[in-house]
């Protein structure tokens, strides 16, 4: 998303402003920055990695800012080191388990209340605010501190962001940017600052990116954006669209998380598209579509369970929700999600099977019937 600024349109044909600018999703490290005056507008995730990497070589750099986030210290130990020695002691499939029980121990902190919610969110609040008011200068402390709590929005792992305001060509601000001009941008203050770069650090439409590709399903008149347009964004298991048979989805609607890899989840989406999917790739059905009503269902279940998570009571403004409906986190632990992974709901899909199927239904039962009588022969001949 590019923030709406007078005089920065993102058509070049309709900016006011002459130097280079850029969305952060277009980010070019070959971009000139020697002797540079460089805008940074944003400090999410990708604010907290191009500041530091600009204030390398920039001129300047200044950071314009409207929200706060809570930034949580490196490991001290390089991952890719320590899982290439647990790997040799105790093997790849032990120490992904006993990382995965280490992330999901912090799942937790997204339940808004609770006695577990409540101390593992302490700890993690602690130990990121700790390292804030460590790392960060004494005058941004106030400035950039949150007041929400730790996972209501992403968190974001610091690698040298606020150790990089402490650079003498760094500038922090909240002052809101109200126009740019040819070369300058304006704040609400009345301020200017020179500007030969500006990038746009403004995070991405996630709701709408889900349905960026016109799929038409049985109804060939509704597309699934026009569809979900119309009823909101959501995939039954985070993958199945009612109405879209053998449409499966990764990292769907409500696939994210906060507190364990996205790895993970792709790889139980998998397993659940080898199981629900399973007999359309066998040939024994020529499709697979999940009931409307089960959608539907599903719908409303995880608009429920969203109501009590930390992203929607922890108090802030975050683009996890979009007009007071969640669309983008899963609710719920990954051992969940895994459950429901390897063993579906069967009886929420529909199923066309083909003759394949049908012959090779007859020949189990066939078979099933040889060997019953075969039991009843052998009991009556040598169990006499």
């Amino acid at each position: 998303m590019y923030p709406k600024i007078e005089g920065l349109d993102p058509d070049e044909t309709k900016r006011t402003f002459q130097g280079v600018y850029a969305h952060s999703a277009r980010w070019d490290p070959e971009t000139p920055l020697e002797d540079k005056d460089v805008i940074v507008i944003g400090n999410g995730c990708s604010g907290a990695q191009i500041v530091p990497a600009c204030a390398k070589t920039a001129k300047s750099v200044t950071q314009f800012f409207r929200a706060k986030h809570w930034l949580v210290p490196t490991p001290k130990m390089d991952p890719l080191k320590v899982r290439d020695k647990v790997n040799n002691v105790l093997g790849v499939r032990l120490s992904r388990m006993l990382l995965f029980l280490f992330l999901e121990a912090q799942f937790p902190m997204f339940s808004n209340d609770g006695y577990w919610a409540n101390k593992v969110r302490d700890f993690n609040t602690n130990k990121a605010r700790t390292h804030m008011l460590k790392t960060a200068p004494q005058k941004y402390h106030d400035m950039i501190m949150p007041d929400f709590k730790i996972g209501c929005k992403r968190r974001i792992i610091d690698y040298g962001y606020l150790q990089s305001l402490h650079n003498e060509n760094v500038l922090l601000s909240d002052d809101p940017i109200v126009s740019v001009s040819e070369h300058h941008v304006h704040t609400k203050s009345g301020k200017s600052y020179h500007a030969d770069v500006i990038f746009a650090a403004t995070g991405f439409d996630v709701q709408s990116s889900s349905g960026n590709i016109p799929i038409y399903g049985l109804d060939k008149e509704e597309n699934i954006t026009e569809f979900w347009d119309r009823t909101g964004v959501s995939a039954y298991n985070v993958s199945q669209v009612a109405g879209y048979p053998n449409l499966f989805y990764l990292l769907g609607p409500n696939a994210g998380t906060g507190h364990t890899s996205a790895l993970l989840q792709i790889e139980n989406t998998l397993t659940y598209i080898d199981n629900v999917a399973g007999y359309v790739l066998r040939g024994e059905a020529s499709s697979v579509d999940v009931k409307l009503t089960a959608y539907l269902e599903w719908k409303r279940e995880i608009n429920e369970a969203s109501k009590q998570t930390v992203q929607m009571k922890g108090g802030c403004s975050s683009w996890y929700i979009k007009n007071g409906t969640n669309s983008v986190f899963y609710p719920w632990s990954q051992i969940r999600y895994w459950w429901r992974a390897v063993w579906p709901k069967y009886e929420d899909q529909t199923y066309r099977w083909t003759r394949n199927d049908v012959i090779q239904t007859k020949r189990r039962r066939r078979h099933t019937l040889l060997a019953v009588l075969l039991s009843i022969i052998l009991k009556f001949t040598y169990f006499k």
